[in-house]
């Protein structure tokens, strides 16, 4: 050997199969016995640390199950690794933008992994944190546990028509933690398919929006009080648009005029007023409208489904949106 030679990086054999993987990055195939490469092509590698593995599975070929652990071993990994690294910059740099993303996606929403069959594969921290479960709790269980019967029944038929034409669905659902508990969930489910398109897995990504679920019942809740308020009222109370007609009326004006609500909604106020008083409404609604005037104050007359005319002591006054 000369001495150049012995300065070159070092070389990893496979002693029972001929192979040598060298600091290029190139697979060589020798002939038992013999010294001279046969046949020569390139070894891909996906990054750094499947080419550690590798390399280790080539040493356990050398050295059995006693695999040198010293540190020049270690180092000689790191050298190996070093110069894949070099030959593939690209390679590390999306392996690195890969790992930003997943790290990502765990820290802000709960995400679930279940093959073909419903049976969960994998759960992540965030689920475990939302649910009250534990990892061991879950893995190899029926998806179907955390949600209630008729939920599941619901979801699962919106889930598989979406699939039957695409790979992603996107919505809300109801979900049951470990205590029986219902929360509420913005999920975005995507499938992974073989080559024949069959499904394989499923990989759901979840948000708790059970704080606006609950803010928004309340908004309900509070509007169907209001309009009990409202409706119990024998005084009409009503609101109208820039074009004056209306846009809210309650339960008097039925009673009184006879008119239907929903038959009222939409039509100006003025088709309801005596012609004798119309004109003078409309001048003063739009001056109110045009904040000249902070409000309306008139006794006029109304007609009623019968063709009668009721006097109104009509009052209105300008609301303006936050925005002016």
């Amino acid at each position: 050997m000369n001495r150049s030679a012995s300065h070159k990086r070092p070389v990893i054999c496979n002693v029972n199969s001929g192979y040598v993987i060298n600091p290029e990055n190139k697979l060589k195939m020798h002939k038992p016995g013999s010294g001279a490469p046969v046949q020569q092509c390139h070894y891909q590698s996906t990054s750094s640390i499947t080419m550690n593995e590798q390399l280790k599975k080539q040493l356990a070929s050398c050295f059995g199950k006693n695999i040198p652990d010293s540190e020049a071993f270690q180092a000689f990994i790191q050298s190996v690794n070093s110069v894949y690294e070099q030959k593939n910059p690209a390679a590390s740099h999306y392996e690195s933008e890969f790992n930003f993303l997943q790290q990502a996606i765990h820290e802000t929403a709960a995400v679930t992994v279940c093959d073909q069959n419903g049976i969960l594969l994998t759960v992540n921290n965030q689920f475990c944190r939302i649910s009250g479960y534990h990892t061991d709790d879950l893995t190899g269980k029926h998806v179907r546990c955390l949600f209630h019967e008729n939920d599941h029944r619901e979801l699962n038929k919106k889930v598989q028509e979406s699939f039957s034409t695409g790979d992603v669905w996107k919505g809300e659902c109801k979900m049951r933690n470990i205590f029986g508990i219902t929360y509420w969930v913005s999920i975005t489910m995507v499938v992974q398919r073989d080559r024949k398109g069959i499904i394989k897995k499923y990989m759901s990504s979840m948000i708790d929006i059970t704080p606006l679920k609950i803010y928004q019942e309340e908004v309900v809740n509070s509007e169907y009080k209001y309009k009990d308020v409202v409706d119990s009222v024998r005084e009409v109370i009503f609101q109208i648009d820039k074009k004056s007609e209306f846009v809210i009326l309650n339960a008097a004006w039925r009673d009184i005029t006879g008119f239907s609500v929903n038959d009222t909604l939409g039509m100006s106020i003025a088709d309801f007023v005596h012609d004798d008083d119309k004109q003078h409404l409309i001048i003063e609604l739009d001056r109110l409208h045009h904040s000249r005037i902070s409000s309306v104050n008139r006794v006029m007359r109304f007609i009623t489904k019968d063709g009668q005319y009721l006097w109104f002591d009509f009052f209105a006054r300008l609301m303006l949106r936050d925005d002016g």
